[in-house]
């Protein structure tokens, strides 16, 4: 091979090198999570099938031993009980090539769930994410402070302390909602709020604004009732 042809290799080699690392470069995190996701629910599948599959041979396996205890030990029984023996023999064999699949399947699970979290990080380390993610504390920890009041509230201003968990539920929706365009450009997966969810842990949630009404328009009636009962107890005879 001449130096010519040597030299026409390289530079092809590299071409072929760069191409493939600017394939690389352009798989994001997004594609490599659904990727990832789409192993374990395989595996997962598989799994399954693998139980299933085991089962069975169980279940063989067993109806083949009860049949070998069944057998006396004349020589009419002998042949029907070897080829017994051999049923079960299989039957073992296939158990322990399950067992063995069973657990490469595992390993390939967990080392897809690894992936996910590997990228998951990867996502939480991007910039984009970092700065919504500093946001998000400021608001989870505003919420905080807010529904702590819902414990020593007058029942009266629920209704207020729970407005305003509402606003700042709204203002993590528009703040995730605003970073969504740069988010998808870096090809990461969409954050989603937190807020709905932890406000619904962290406040009363049982009691409603109807109740607060209705609780409030029966007090007013006991209190008037109550009014009217000492007023009675000043009149003659009572």
């Amino acid at each position: 091979m001449n130096i010519v042809s040597e030299l026409k290799i390289r530079e092809l080699r590299s071409e072929i090198s760069k191409i493939e690392d600017a394939e690389k470069s352009t798989i994001t995190v997004v594609a490599e999570l659904a990727k990832a996701r789409t192993a374990i629910d395989d595996a997962e599948r598989r799994l399954n099938l693998n139980a299933a599959r085991k089962n069975d041979v169980i279940t063989r396996l067993e109806n083949f031993q009860i049949r070998g205890r069944l057998f006396d030990a004349s020589a009419k029984s002998l042949s029907a009980l070897q080829n017994v023996q051999r049923q079960i023999a299989l039957e073992e064999t296939e158990i322990r090539s399950l067992t063995a699949e069973r657990a490469q399947i595992e390993d390939d699970l967990a080392g897809y769930r690894s992936k996910i979290a590997s990228l998951l990080d990867k996502a939480e380390s991007h910039p984009t994410y970092v700065a919504v993610r500093a946001k998000q504390r400021e608001l989870f920890l505003q919420a905080a402070e807010i529904a702590k009041a819902f414990w020593e509230a007058r029942l009266v201003e629920v209704g207020k302390i729970a407005a305003k968990l509402a606003r700042v539920a709204d203002a993590e929706a528009n703040l995730i909602s605003s970073s969504l365009t740069e988010i998808r450009a870096a090809g990461l997966p969409d954050i989603t709020p937190r807020l709905p969810k932890l406000i619904e842990r962290l406040t009363p949630s049982f009691i409603t604004k109807e109740q607060i009404e209705g609780r409030h328009r029966a007090a007013v009636d006991e209190i008037r009732d109550l009014v009217e009962s000492a007023a009675q107890t000043k009149r003659p005879g009572r």
